[in-house]
């Protein structure tokens, strides 16, 4: 222990640390700022509102809360560092989320609508831009509100984008996709001109270099949660492989195999399931063997009754038949079962137009032949019969 003169210099040193160190807040870990009550996942179901957990940064919703202006956050009351140290979130990052949400609202212009006409909800996160007016979801039991059931779509589409990534080995976008969603048949096709330049009152996509989709909730077709999600991971898979890389669509560089094949990939994974067909514009009427398609294709492959894969990986997207769809489905799956760089490899191949021989002979040393051979022992393998 210290004593005499060495001790009351320690104490005059723990006294200045003391002095210049800052109070730890226990309210705000001495960050100025906490999460707005109106927001706040204690108090809510973070299922249902916009919160730290949720992937939406913006939402025109939130953005009318008079406490945060929709930057989700506020000052901390406790704080004892002062309002000097940290920038009031309701200030200028609420001042930028208005500015969003007004060039946000511009939008509903180009779909006939007017300042007398309710707002609809638009977000954005990470990697989309959300327009939603496609009403309520009914997930299991409960059925979500409007706000939520956008909420849902966002996060769902954002967890989609990690899987994507995950899976296929490819980069991320160069720019974020644009969803709009209607359960109003005009909306859609207001849309669908304005933004894909296709006439549809379906659905239509725009790939490449900007990515949009916008599609009609049929409630005959689109109205369970589970279809409006199949069919969003579909066709959203679809703008995410024509942004990847070179930004170049192969749906119409003798790619269609890839371009669909990924994007039912995608779609079977939620529930073993393959129900959506499309082009640029949305194909609804298709149905194929109850979309149940890994039973089908190895059904083809026992029979030997499958079309040859030369022919199947040679076509583009809107000249494959319902049958090939299915086989495309199973070759990119064949493709991912060998691992995500190689696949990743192959889709790079593709988007230099170069043929699907030369991706096989370069990434696996097969020629189309042993390639086909060597995805129908997989297939027998791998698929049930039941």
């Amino acid at each position: 222990m210290l004593q005499g003169p060495d001790a009351v210099i320690s104490s005059l040193a723990f006294v200045a640390c003391a002095a210049v160190l800052p109070q730890q807040c226990g309210r705000c870990d001495d960050t100025g700022l906490e999460v707005c009550r109106e927001h706040d996942p204690k108090r809510w179901d973070p299922e249902e509102e916009p919160s730290k957990e949720s992937p939406a940064i913006r939402c025109t919703l939130a953005a009318q809360c008079g406490t945060c202006r929709g930057t989700l956050m506020k000052k901390c009351k406790a704080c004892t560092r002062g309002p000097e140290e940290h920038a009031d979130p309701a200030g200028a990052a609420g001042d930028a989320v208005a500015a969003w949400a007004a060039e946000r609202r511009k939008l509903e212009e180009k779909l006939g609508r007017d300042e007398d006409d309710d707002p609809l909800l638009h977000m954005e996160s990470a990697h989309f831009r959300l327009l939603w007016n496609a009403g309520r979801i009914k997930v299991g039991r409960k059925t979500l509100d409007v706000h939520a059931s956008a909420h849902m779509t966002l996060r769902r589409m954002e967890a989609l984008y990690e899987e994507f990534c995950e899976l296929t080995g490819l980069p991320g976008v160069h720019t974020k996709a644009d969803l709009y969603l209607f359960d109003d048949v005009t909306d859609q096709a207001f849309a669908s001109l304005a933004w894909t330049g296709n006439t549809s009152r379906t659905g239509s996509k725009r790939m490449g270099s900007m990515m949009v989709f916008s599609l009609y909730r049929d409630p005959g077709r689109l109205g369970r949660d589970e279809d409006l999600h199949r069919s969003l991971r579909h066709n959203v898979t679809h703008l995410l492989l024509s942004n990847a890389g070179n930004q170049r669509w192969v749906g119409n560089v003798r790619g269609g195999w890839m371009d669909a094949g990924l994007a039912h990939v995608m779609e079977e994974r939620l529930d073993g399931l393959c129900t959506n067909f499309c082009y640029q514009e949305q194909n609804s009427g298709i149905d194929f063997r109850g979309g149940r398609w890994k039973k089908a294709v190895r059904s083809m492959c026992k029979t030997r009754q499958w079309v040859p894969l030369a022919t199947v990986m040679g076509r583009n997207t809107n000249t494959l038949t319902a049958p090939e769809h299915a086989q495309a489905f199973s070759i990119v799956e064949f493709l991912l079962s060998r691992g995500a760089d190689d696949f990743a490899r192959v889709v790079g191949i593709l988007k230099e137009k170069r043929p699907a021989r030369e991706a096989l002979r370069e990434v696996y040393d097969e020629n189309v032949l042993e390639f086909e051979q060597a995805w129908r022992a997989w297939v027998l393998a791998t698929y049930s019969s039941r």
